[in-house]
């Protein structure tokens, strides 16, 4: 379908395309003091050609030569950063049935907007990598650890460290063994728990840091000794509750390591 721009409805207002043509328009306001039987609208005109060659808008200059552009199918809703500037007066068919083309501009707001929400989203993601990265790990904490009571087993001088005593370990068949290191209520320390044999120096176990009141109650050795007794130093690393880093007054338990086939 062809829409010829109308002659009879004059307007100082023109909308140029992307290639400079100009389209004169009539205002909203203008265009709400037509009949309802006149104001039907044919399509929309937008700054690109839509390349349609079903809806064609047709105008004629001053020197009567002509010019085109294709239109968008009228949908009614707007693209949502777009705005109507008004309103094109046409004509179509050989008897000049009369309707209108919408013109729709972009909001200088809404286009704004939306390049303002991508920056902010950007930053947010920025910033949240930033603080990912840089942010305090965290006390490496035992995840075998549980909580853990055993009558008159705590400590209730918070200026001291309150650490049990072991004598003796058994290890049946190794390496799994069942043994409670336990890091006694009261306490204002984690404690990590290391096993060392001490003809070799070898560290055969080591735990991760173990809150006041839990214990770790059985554990796996990294490396089994062959079946016999061994004397062991059974080392308690005490850490700052309040500083994860900061090593406190710690001990030292002298055991013995039995390894039973």
């Amino acid at each position: 379908m062809q829409y010829r721009v109308r002659k009879d409805i004059t307007s100082s207002n023109t909308f140029t395309d992307k290639i400079n043509n100009q389209w004169p328009y009539i205002t909203p306001k203008e265009y709400q003091k037509f009949s309802k039987d006149e104001k039907r609208i044919c399509g929309d005109l937008r700054g690109k050609d839509s390349g349609s060659l079903d809806r064609i808008l047709v105008c004629k200059d001053e020197s009567e030569e002509a010019y085109q552009i294709g239109l968008y199918e009228y949908k009614g809703k707007k693209r949502w950063y777009e705005k109507t500037a008004g309103y094109v007066p046409a004509e179509y068919g050989r008897e000049g049935r009369p309707c209108f083309v919408r013109v729709l501009t972009l909001s200088p707001f809404k286009a704004i907007l939306l390049p303002l929400l991508i920056l902010i989203f950007l930053a947010g993601i920025v910033l949240g990598t930033m603080w990912y990265l840089n942010r305090e790990p965290g006390p490496n904490l035992d995840d075998t650890a549980v909580a853990y009571k055993f009558e008159g087993l705590v400590n209730t001088d918070p200026t001291s460290t309150m650490i049990p005593m072991i004598d003796n370990i058994e290890v049946y068949g190794g390496p799994h063994v069942e043994q409670a290191l336990i890091n006694p209520e009261g306490n204002t320390c984690y404690f990590i728990y290391s096993i060392t044999l001490d003809d070799t120096g070898e560290e055969i176990y080591r735990s991760d840091l173990i809150e006041p009141g839990k214990a770790i109650v059985g554990f796996d050795l990294t490396d089994t000794p062959a079946a016999g007794s061994y004397n062991v130093t059974i080392n308690v690393e005490a850490r700052d509750i309040d500083d994860y880093e900061q090593e406190v007054n710690g001990g030292q338990i002298q055991a013995v390591m039995t390894i039973y086939e």
